[in-house]
């Protein structure tokens, strides 16, 4: 075989191989559009529940806020909100660091604690922010855990739980799938 025929079957080949690769792209592209994926996120609440009616003891809410990018893109800026609604006074824990205390004992949080600066601060709605140390990767759950909403049973007490999910790409925030509401009848007569 002399080498100019050799040539034009490498030529007719090459042609034939960018017929076929601009066919393969054709077809990834009218299966998935190019249009470039909105991150999505779902946030939803794990939680139990013990109440009392003896005076003498608490009633606790032990809870997990769980955010899950259901989205092969990689989420940096992550802050969430929770807000309670209730008719008494509460108390709120859980693992998350404040500007104002933060022991070696809450480094292993990935949560910190922070206050609104535009003045639209609730005293109701408590604000968290995923540390700069950790990232949500594609398809990845996180979880705000083991937070713990306590209250005495002194009398008629409601509360509701809500939670939600902000980013750079959801500035108006993702409501959470479901709430944690609660009403007590207070102290045994």
């Amino acid at each position: 075989m002399d080498s100019k025929l050799l040539l034009e079957k490498i030529t007719l080949l090459n042609n034939q191989t960018k017929t076929f690769v601009e066919e393969i792209k054709e077809l990834a592209r009218k299966q998935h559009p190019s249009n470039p994926v909105t991150p999505s996120l779902l946030g939803y609440f794990t939680f139990s529940i013990n109440t009392t009616s003896n005076i003498n003891e608490e009633n606790i809410i032990l809870g997990d806020f769980q955010i899950k990018n259901l989205s092969p893109n990689t989420i940096n800026d992550l802050y969430i909100s929770i807000k309670i609604d209730a008719t008494d006074r509460y108390n709120f824990s859980g693992k998350y660091k404040t500007n104002t205390y933060q022991t070696d004992r809450s480094i292993s949080t990935y949560w910190n604690r922070f206050t609104q600066t535009d003045g639209e601060d609730e005293d109701n709605v408590l604000w968290f922010k995923l540390n700069n140390q950790k990232t949500l990767l594609p398809f990845e759950t996180i979880s705000f855990s083991d937070f713990q909403l306590t209250w005495k049973s002194e009398s008629f007490f409601s509360c509701s739980v809500q939670g939600f999910i902000y980013t750079d790409f959801a500035k108006n925030g993702i409501t959470a799938l479901n709430s944690i509401n609660v009403s007590t009848n207070g102290k045994e007569i």
